[in-house]
């Protein structure tokens, strides 16, 4: 049997994160507009996929001086001696899951793991707005609030099946578990699954929900 979810990490340059985070930046996009740094060369720095340093000359490139005076660091605070001299051919790595596996990652905490990341935040914000368009489609609003209550997507925090069957109009935690079980069947066909696929797979990371 196919595994249902495809999972992906990806590596970033976190001194760099960090720093635009702590300067108040909303997003990678915002920051470069602000900087006057090509967003290209922004991910392209993050993702390690060219080298911070000329290979002609040994100095660092302009987009990376630009970054350190915008930042107001030395470029050696925005990268290991590691990460200086070496790139990586790939930045993410992908494997499958079965719904057990994304279970006990959630569960783990690691589902966490990409909060707080400014870019991440917004693309996971989007990438729910467009989700709840489908979800508009595809199921009743009962089913719609289910959803979404189960899988967070208001940012609101867990809910246990008692908290998810009181905003549910009063339902037991029973009844609850099973508006959830009918709108989760109805997403799971395999021509709703398909579209649901091609609506994420637009964006990073993947929001995929656990079972």
């Amino acid at each position: 049997m196919t595994d249902p979810y495809r999972i992906r990490v990806s590596v970033r340059n976190n001194l760099i994160l960090q720093r635009i985070e702590e300067a108040g930046h909303d997003s990678i996009a915002a920051f470069c507009r602000s900087s006057g740094i090509n967003l290209s060369t922004m991910h392209q720095l993050l993702a390690m996929k060219i080298s911070p340093v000329s290979a002609t000359t040994g100095e660092w490139r302009k987009p990376v001086q630009m970054l350190a005076e915008e930042l107001r660091c030395l470029p050696d605070d925005l990268f290991t001696d590691v990460q200086r001299t070496s790139k990586l051919e790939r930045a993410f790595v992908e494997r499958t899951m079965s719904e057990e596996q994304v279970q006990a990652l959630a569960q783990s905490g690691l589902g966490q793991i990409t909060d707080g990341r400014p870019d991440h935040a917004l693309m996971k914000k989007k990438a729910a707005e467009i989700l709840s368009v489908q979800l508009g489609r595809l199921l009743d609003p009962r089913e719609q609030k289910a959803v979404r209550l189960y899988f967070d997507l208001d940012g609101d925090g867990p809910v246990t099946l008692a908290d998810l069957g009181a905003r549910l109009g009063g339902v037991s935690g029973t009844r609850a578990q099973q508006i959830t079980a009918k709108a989760m069947r109805k997403l799971r066909h395999p021509r709703h699954a398909q579209e649901l696929r091609g609506t994420l797979a637009s964006f990073e990371p993947s929001l995929e929900p656990p079972p």
